[in-house]
């Protein structure tokens, strides 16, 4: 099966099932397919509030990068950890847009600078 021969170079990591892999893997087709149509990612039956959404697309985030460290943990380290600091980054980022997002909706920033 080719997702067995992905994953057993691998195969001294700890990895979870394959199947699991395989279905977390089509999640992620299903938000680089959604993103690509440009439909919003974050919306889902559980999003009420400009948090949830929030807190949906840093759980993405989080999950594109384990399916990343599954396939090459070099590549993951090189993205997470090391030069370019990409979880940081986006982070940085969705919680910038998000704060525009709540001012647009009259709520307050959840980073507002600390006046004095």
């Amino acid at each position: 099966m080719l997702a067995e021969s992905i994953f057993i170079r691998n195969s001294s990591r700890n990895l979870p099932s394959v199947k699991h892999m395989i279905t977390k893997l089509s999640e992620m087709n299903k938000y680089r397919n959604r993103l690509f149509h440009h439909e919003p990612i974050w919306s889902a039956p559980d999003v009420m509030t400009l948090d949830d959404a929030e807190k949906k697309l840093l759980d993405i985030h989080e999950s594109a990068l384990q399916c990343i460290f599954w396939l090459s943990p070099c590549l993951h380290d090189i993205y997470a950890l090391n030069g370019m600091k990409y979880r940081e980054k986006f982070q940085q980022t969705i919680e910038a847009q998000f704060d525009v997002c709540r001012r647009m909706a009259g709520k307050q920033p959840l980073h507002q600078p600390q006046k004095q």
